[in-house]
């Protein structure tokens, strides 16, 4: 309160050209397009040097009163801002109240909150985060991007969520695309996209803490400073995390090969955020972090009175710099380039390979050709994941009514891994992309976007993945849209390029045992879509229902072989499944009072699809139909009380699901509650909380011997003036 009557007039310009240029964040692709296009970068950028405008246009679309107004402006669906009403796709924004309100402790737990999103723990602290896609460990099928930089990693075709640096208490809200949306973002949001946004240092307090103690030896804590310096606004903050995991569990029959898990974390991070504006019409966003983490990853191959897990250890660095230059009549250019690197450690020691094989030692020669027996290490050690993106983006106001967003961009992947590739050099990929979309406002009740997004790369050449869509205001409140898209999704680096093998010291082979095809090629998603929204009763009650058919085709996955020169059975990588989805989902939202907070999420899915299994020595199909849940639900109520007091639950709900890379685990439920008090000590605010995750019935959570049990945690906050 004592701050804003300090505030100097350039951070007044900057606060409100902040809220009015960046609302709801700004979005970055990753994705690729042929060289031809290299004359429209040439012309975007001559474009934006020299303030050329297309046509004059009397009509702001995007002004200051949108912010303000009840309807909630993103720019995930098509990169441009725009009304929720508007939006060629359905959207679950989670806000900071729902953030609160769930009692989540870590970031993928926010996502059981959208509606047909699956968030799992795949280990104690490995997540795994689909849209009615495969259930893997690592699943591929999304694009998350933080403050619009993705953050997938090539050496894992996924995300590695323990690295990314930040806590839930850095962020703001969250976009959610609930469709493919590879016609905005690209080959990664095959299935959808989630942009997490992170406080704005204009936005936050000069000084805070938090801390996070309980269950599972659980001891989190964040630092976060805002500085400024003339007109550079920054905040440097220090996150620091450690638990245990899953409780441990002593072998019994029939359980896992190994003798017991540990599967814990510990990771230390540092992020620095700024924002300056030399100028009215320009501004410079920057971000910087660095950081490690150590996980303990169970190992079935090991047994016996061995530990059962090995210790993967990830060092990461991230730098992002983006420049936004507002012209004339709202349009505005936009020049963004970031780089991700992720360096990743861990052997594993697999004893003698007679022990191994089961055979005397002297067996050893006899079976590879004169080769001794020795000890075996493999594993990810000195593995490097590695992104370079470019990007320039600009926002056009056309004729009357018409908008248009159009850019094109280049990324770099870089890789290397011994023991995933068989080769000890780096492998490089180099894509490129233009992608645009045009929303034409006919009157005030109908809207069109046609949008696209063509990409080139060296592994399948070039992609376009195109989306038309018309939306439908029937009365004030009541909105609908009807949609097609057709997405693509390139194989990953590491797909392309998989060769996992086991090996003695001097590289002689032993065993293949993931290997990728020769005719790998991109993967398809044909998806029809009618939503609806509502609001009534004088705002108080919002309805989000949306009704889909997907038809995925030529999905990449692994199918067992045997090859003359290899040993055994191998696992190639290639285009082995299809399915078709259908179901309804829907989101609903009751305020009755300005005090209670009601918000209701359901999705069903029929869900039908076959894969490849084997092809040695005979073919062999295997249904998908069960990999989906057919029903999950949650419900969140949230009521503040007198005196700064807050009380919340969330009733979790999943039907039976034979998790793609775990087990069959029947139908359960989840009641997580939170309390929370704050106060004012002096000129500063402390904030505690009590979460209680999980006040039901034990269930076990992707494998049988991750054992989800009732946790408690205590959450301190102190926020300095």
């Amino acid at each position: 309160m004592h701050e804003s009557n300090a505030i100097m007039p350039r951070e007044l310009i900057l606060k409100a050209y902040f809220h009015v240029l960046l609302p709801k964040g700004t979005l970055v692709m990753t994705s690729p397009l042929p060289f031809p296009f290299i004359t429209l970068l040439l012309s975007t950028i001559f474009s934006a040097l020299t303030g050329t405008q297309t046509y004059a246009n009397d009509l702001d679309f995007t002004d200051e009163v949108d912010f303000l107004s009840e309807v909630p402006i993103v720019t995930s669906a098509t990169r441009l801002n725009q009304k929720i009403t508007d939006v060629p796709a359905s959207i679950t924004i989670i806000d900071r109240e729902l953030i609160e309100a769930s009692g989540a402790t870590e970031i993928p737990q926010l996502f059981r909150l959208v509606p047909g999103y699956l968030s799992y723990y795949t280990q104690g602290n490995q997540f795994g985060v689909t849209n009615r896609g495969l259930t893997l460990e690592f699943p591929g099928d999304l694009e998350v991007m933080i403050d619009g930089r993705s953050v997938y990693e090539p050496v894992f075709s996924a995300v590695e969520w323990s690295s990314l640096g930040i806590s839930i208490q850095d962020i703001d809200y969250i976009e959610v695309v609930r469709g493919s949306n590879a016609p905005a973002y690209g080959s990664n949001a095959f299935l959808g996209a989630i942009n997490i946004v992170t406080i704005n240092p204009i936005k936050t307090n000069k000084t805070s803490f938090s801390t996070t103690l309980g269950d599972l030896q659980t001891r989190n804590a964040q630092l976060r400073h805002r500085g400024a310096i003339g007109g550079l606004n920054f905040t440097t903050s220090v996150n620091y995390r450690y638990n245990e995991g899953f409780p441990e569990l002593g072998r019994k029959e029939g359980s896992e090969p190994f003798n017991k898990i540990e599967d814990s974390n510990e990771a230390l991070h540092l992020i620095l955020k700024g924002i300056y504006a030399p100028s009215l019409s320009d501004t410079l966003q920057f971000q910087l972090g660095v950081g490690e983490s150590t996980i303990k990853v169970p190992d079935g191959d090991q047994s016996g009175d061995q530990k059962g897990y090995n210790t993967r250890k990830f060092e990461n660095n991230f730098q992002l710099l983006r420049w936004i230059h507002n012209q004339d009549n709202n349009n505005q250019i936009q020049i963004q380039v970031y780089h991700n690197r992720l360096e990743t450690s861990e052997m594993r020691d697999l004893g003698p390979l007679s022990g191994l094989l089961g055979v005397p030692p002297e067996f050893i020669p006899l079976i590879f050709n004169g080769h001794p027996d020795e000890n075996i290490t493999t594993g990810l050690d000195d593995t490097l994941s590695e992104r370079y993106d470019f990007e320039i983006q600009q926002k056009l106001n056309l004729v009357k009514n018409q908008r248009l967003v159009w850019g094109v961009g280049a990324r770099y992947d870089r890789m290397r891994g011994e023991f995933l590739l068989s080769r000890d050099d780096t492998i490089d990929e180099l894509q490129y992309r233009i992608f645009g979309n045009w929303e034409w406002s006919l009157r005030q009740d109908w809207t069109v976007n046609l949008g696209a997004m063509i990409e080139h790369n060296s592994i399948v050449g070039d992609l376009i993945s195109p989306r038309a869509a018309v939306n439908y205001t029937m009365a004030p409140g009541h909105t609908f849209h009807a949609s097609y898209t057709y997405g693509n999704r390139t194989p990953s680096i590491l797909e392309a390029n998989q060769f996992q093998a086991v090996r003695f010291a001097d590289g002689t082979l032993i065993e293949a045992d993931v290997i990728f095809g020769q005719d790998i090629d991109e993967s398809t998603v044909e998806e029809y879509e009618i939503g609806y929204l509502g609001s009534l009763l004088n705002g108080k009650l919002s309805i989000d229902l949306r009704i889909f058919r997907s038809e995925a085709e030529n999905i990449t996955g692994e199918y067992i072989d045997e090859f003359p020169d290899l040993t055994g059975d191998i696992a190639v990588i290639g285009n082995t499944m299809e399915w078709s989805t259908k179901g309804i989902d829907t989101q609903i939202q009751l305020r009755p009072s300005e005090t209670t907070l009601i918000s209701f999420q359901y999705a069903y899915t029929d869900y039908h699809g076959d894969r490849l299994k084997r092809v040695f020595p005979f073919i062999e199909h295997k249904s998908l139909n069960v990999e989906l849940p057919s029903h999950n639900a949650n419900l969140l109520v949230s009521q503040k009380f007198p005196n700064n007091w807050k009380a919340s639950f969330v009733w979790y709900y999943m039907s039976d699901v034979n998790w793609r890379q775990g087990h069959a685990i029947r139908t359960h439920d989840r009641l997580d509650f939170r309390l929370a008090k704050s106060f004012n000590f002096g000129t500063s605010r402390i904030n505690a909380e009590l979460i209680v995750h999980n006040l039901l019935d034990e269930y076990p959570e992707y494998h049988v011997s991750n054992i989800f049990e009732t946790r408690a945690f205590l959450r301190l906050g102190l926020e300095l003036p």
